[in-house]
């Protein structure tokens, strides 16, 4: 483990003069006008923040410095943002930037390395940690070798380092020499209970420098950045974010050609189980996994639903999983635009969970209205609290032949959306493009479309009688299901899949689970002993598939 020097570059506001005592002669008046002032400050604090669409340069001009926002956090310190930056004189280095609701610096630190680059992987690099510190994490990759170094560094509220930290997978443990140096690349951070944290990323399982063939690793660190162990993961592919579980373990996914999956660890990297979400399609890199209570995780992801070379068309899925019971509750394909596809070599989405639902910064490429080309453009996609579409929209910034990418999105505090990512117009280097809505999605530049949903994953049951009293029924159309998992009647054949039916309470807790043998068409349900009120009936099937309903019981 090596330290870096870090080099600040600090802006401080200057301070105002104090105003002396007036005579008392003036007190009424005064008083009355600070009165007025006081209405006119506080009237301005509750109002919502005007939508907008910005881009800024905050490190360099835009004539030879890149600025990318990666990254997003509202704290009660305020707004931060980690700003990828790439200029010719110094190379690539990334800018932590505290700014006002207009998106304007109030302060900012740009960290370089004197010889390599500093990497910053879109959407999950910036926490604050309990003490209120802030914490990036990013990638050193060398100047000479292809392979990376994970990077950390840790910040005052002001911005003022508190340390950074360089950290080299230990070589043996992911299977190579001892004297092989084994690229490793952070993706993403969070505070773990005892104060440390923890950091997804993934190294080069193949000991020969340049070659690429990434692996998913963990790494916990204590709250001064010394490590207290790694896990590697030799049959894991790369891996974008992690989250805490109540249990001090940690939830991650993983995405292969063809599948997806969720996997759950231990509070020390022990993997204890994997569960599959779909198998079907392929899935590529850019996922997002975030708590809604203790039990249920949301889940959005990116799948090919063409793969037809050279086209690869993408669009987004969504889960609703419960890490308890290890079962789908509910999942959504949607296909938003013509493709979800990044600008960038490095693909990604953000999901946000919402008091009433869940929002999707995501990338996608857009039709013209004139239909005389496709961009990339920068897209938010709101949810409900099923996973169901409420709108959709695209967001574009200056000509339309201009690329425009969202990498992270914040929920404020009026209800609105502050988008963040980058604008790129090809004539000068991208500068950050930060995008204000309102709680619609409205703001400058915003298209609001269609959307175009395709076979869904989850299928609806046929229940009867709904509500219950004691004794319902489950029944599916064979006719009417994908082929892959269709229900089959012996008088049709006997080559159905056996599935699983599982009853859930209105918290996600497991009430019910009958295994059914194949060519099941009609079951029955018991609720005889179960409490009043609204249960979800999963049929799961051997392949992964899911259909869903509902059951009143009185």
């Amino acid at each position: 483990m090596r330290n870096l020097r870090s080099f600040a570059k600090q802006s401080e506001s200057e301070r105002s003069p104090s105003i002396g005592r007036r005579p008392s002669f003036h007190f009424i008046r005064n008083t009355l006008i600070s009165c007025t002032a006081l209405v006119w400050f506080w009237t301005a604090i509750g109002q919502s923040v005007q939508p907008y669409s910005k881009t800024f340069y905050y490190s360099g001009q835009p004539s030879n410095t890149l600025n990318s926002t990666k990254a997003c956090l509202k704290t009660d310190q305020g707004l931060y943002l980690v700003i990828g930056n790439a200029n010719n004189a110094i190379g690539q280095y990334f800018t932590v930037v505290k700014i006002d609701n207009a998106g304007n610096s109030l302060n900012q630190i740009s960290i370089q390395h004197p010889v390599h680059r500093i990497l910053v992987y879109p959407t999950n690099a910036i926490i604050e940690d309990s003490k209120g510190d802030i914490v990036v994490a990013t990638t050193i990759g060398r100047v000479t070798e292809n392979p990376y170094d994970g990077f950390l560094a840790k910040l005052t509220p002001d911005l003022d380092t508190l340390w950074t930290r360089t950290y080299d997978l230990p070589p043996t443990l992911a299977g190579c020499p001892a004297d092989t140096f084994v690229g490793n690349y952070f993706t993403a951070i969070r505070q773990t209970p005892d104060g440390g944290y923890i950091i997804a990323g993934n190294y080069r399982l193949n000991c020969q420098p340049g070659t690429i063939s990434d692996r998913a690793c963990l790494l916990k660190v204590d709250t001064a950045g010394e490590v207290e162990w790694w896990q590697v993961y030799p049959n894991h592919h790369s891996i974008f974010d992690v989250e805490v579980a109540p249990d001090s373990g940690f939830v991650f996914l993983e995405v292969d050609d063809p599948g997806f999956r969720i996997t759950k660890a231990n509070k020390y990297g022990n993997l204890l189980w994997q569960s599959v979400l779909d198998n079907t399609h392929t899935h590529k890199f850019g996922q997002d996994v975030e708590f809604v209570n203790d039990s249920i995780v949301a889940i959005a992801g990116i799948y090919v639903y063409d793969d037809t070379p050279a086209i690869r068309l993408r669009g987004i899925d969504f889960y609703l999983f419960n890490v308890k019971s290890k079962s789908i509750l509910s999942a959504h394909s949607y296909i938003p635009y013509t493709s979800i596809r990044c600008a960038t070599l490095h693909q990604n989405l953000k999901l946000q969970p919402l008091n009433d639902g869940f929002i999707i910064a995501a990338t996608g490429t857009v039709v013209a209205p004139d239909s005389s080309q496709t961009q990339h453009k920068g897209v938010l996609f709101k949810l409900d609290n099923n996973g169901d579409s409420v709108w959709v929209r695209y967001y574009q910034y200056g000509d339309f032949h201009d690329q425009c990418q969202f990498n992270d999105v914040l929920v404020m505090d009026d209800g609105g959306f502050l988008a963040v990512g980058f604008h790129f117009p090809w004539t000068v280097n991208a500068g950050a493009w930060l995008v204000r809505t309102d709680s619609n999605g409205y703001a400058p530049g915003a298209y609001p479309t269609g959307i175009f949903k395709p076979e869904p994953m989850v299928s609806e049951l046929k229940l009867y009688p709904n509500p219950s009293s004691g004794i319902s029924w489950l029944e599916l159309d064979a006719h009417s299901l994908p082929h892959s998992s269709r229900l089959r009647s012996a008088s049709l054949n006997s080559g159905g899949q056996a599935s699983t039916l599982k009853l859930f309470n209105i918290n996600g807790k497991l009430v019910q689970s009958t295994p059914l043998p194949p060519g099941t068409q009609v079951q029955e349900i018991n609720t005889q002993n179960l409490p009043s009120g609204l249960y979800l009936v999963n049929l799961v099937f051997e392949d992964g598939k899911v259909f869903s309903g509902k059951l009143v019981v009185r």
